[in-house]
């Protein structure tokens, strides 16, 4: 018997020990994947890292303020090249997207296409002629191609926003809309006025098709004599907008991977320079962030109409508070 219970100790030394070198191999494991994760988050928040804002700190009111260096501000422009042979278009929707990596918030600047903004002017050859106060709409369109298009339009809004620094940007051609409203299975909104070529009822709950969405965000009455046609649209990207990020954030919150999957989809529609590791950072902090209909801000102006073309003047000091609200912190 004393053999027997010797064989048993032996043996359960033995299985205690395969145990312990198991569960030391997991946990390695584990280690080792969250150091990656780290490291990779890291990275991603490092390549989003741009240069400083021209006015680091802002005096408002009696009070100082410093820029708050935990905002990520990414441009996103909407590119209509419809109809427009040999030109890169326009960029027809604006949107300064800003995500606070410390309050978990996200803000959006809704930049009206039509304001007088700085813009870099180009001629045909390609040569730089001189930067004129044209429609901010205007800068994407003497760009030689996507990138230099999406470089010239953040120059133009950072300059409009007193050189507040743009880390990023994304565009999208209106074309990719179809596919962008698929990726989240349709969004449903209530509509705000009678969109006739796409079927669409004011007042009537609608989930959009691909085809409804083009027209619900990109249709507008060009050829009214009303001054700012375009402020109806603005209503109805808001509108859009918050409801897709919803559905969006609820993806990410399950699956933060899943960005670069959407990110394959929507190929040939949308350019962005955030790197792989950049997108895997954003979409994780995105999930986690704050956003809704509060978030949404819209530049402060006016509309005038100018040899037969609305022009949108900003409000500077409107404008000065709507920084400072956004984009800095007060100096205790």
């Amino acid at each position: 018997m004393p053999l027997f219970e010797n064989m048993n100790m032996k043996s359960n030394s033995k299985v205690k020990k395969k145990l312990l070198i198991a569960a030391v191999a997991v946990l390695a494991i584990v280690v080792a994947v969250i150091l990656v994760c780290a490291a990779y988050l890291h990275a991603g928040r490092s390549s989003l890292r741009g240069q400083r804002s021209r006015d680091a700190e802002m005096l408002y009111e009696g009070h100082s303020y410093m820029y708050d260096e935990d905002n990520i501000n990414i441009l996103c422009i909407g590119v209509d090249a419809r109809g427009e042979a040999d030109t890169v278009g326009q960029g027809d929707a604006l949107i300064l997207v800003t995500l606070n990596v410390r309050d978990k918030t996200i803000r959006c600047l809704n930049i009206n296409r039509d304001t007088l903004a700085p813009v870099k002017v180009f001629g045909v050859a390609g040569k730089y002629i001189t930067t004129q106060n044209l429609q901010a709409a205007l800068a994407f369109s003497y760009g030689s191609d996507v990138a230099d298009g999406a470089e010239l339009t953040e120059y133009t809004v950072s300059e409009l926003l007193d050189g507040l620094p743009i880390h990023a940007y994304v565009t999208l051609d209106f074309d990719g809309i179809s596919k962008m409203n698929e990726l989240v299975g349709g969004v449903t909104v209530k509509a705000m006025e009678d969109l006739d070529r796409a079927d669409i009822r004011q007042g009537e709950t609608v989930t959009l098709s691909g085809e409804q969405a083009v027209y619900y965000v990109t249709e507008r009455n060009s050829a009214s004599e009303d001054i700012g046609t375009n402020a109806a649209r603005m209503d109805r990207q808001k509108q859009y907008m918050c409801a897709w990020c919803g559905l969006l954030k609820e993806k990410l919150k399950r699956n933060p991977l899943k960005i670069w999957d959407m990110y394959e989809q929507m190929s040939g529609y949308i350019s962005t320079d955030i790197s792989r590791t950049g997108m895997l950072y954003l979409a994780w902090k995105f999930a986690g962030a704050e956003f809704t209909d509060d978030g949404m801000y819209e530049l402060p102006g006016s509309y005038e109409r100018e040899n037969y073309y609305d022009e949108y003047i900003v409000d500077d000091a409107a404008l000065k508070e709507q920084l400072v609200e956004m984009f800095y912190r007060e100096v205790e």
